[in-house]
């Protein structure tokens, strides 16, 4: 979790994209508030349907990334790296 802001702040100097910040963010927060609240407070289909939710806002941010990285043509090759392993 340490990593975490550093990486987003490193996202968000390097490719300057706000919404890739934002989005990243927004995930966690929803992923993190479906583990806390758990089954008790959301029942099975509620922290199903709140943890897809915020799977697929982290996958958005992670395709906006990508996509932002590959129309850049990032300089630096550890930049992409990570990038095109996914594809």
């Amino acid at each position: 979790m340490i990593v975490l802001p550093q990486a987003f702040t490193m996202v968000c100097r390097q490719h300057g994209d706000g919404w890739v910040l934002a989005l990243g963010i927004t995930g966690l927060v929803i992923l993190a508030a479906a583990a806390a609240l758990g089954t008790e407070a959301l029942g099975v289909e509620g922290e199903k349907a709140l943890t897809g939710l915020g799977g697929t806002v982290l996958a958005i941010g992670h395709w906006k990334n990508f996509r932002r990285c590959r129309t850049r043509r990032c300089e630096e090759q550890t930049a992409c790296a990570t990038a095109e392993a996914i594809v």
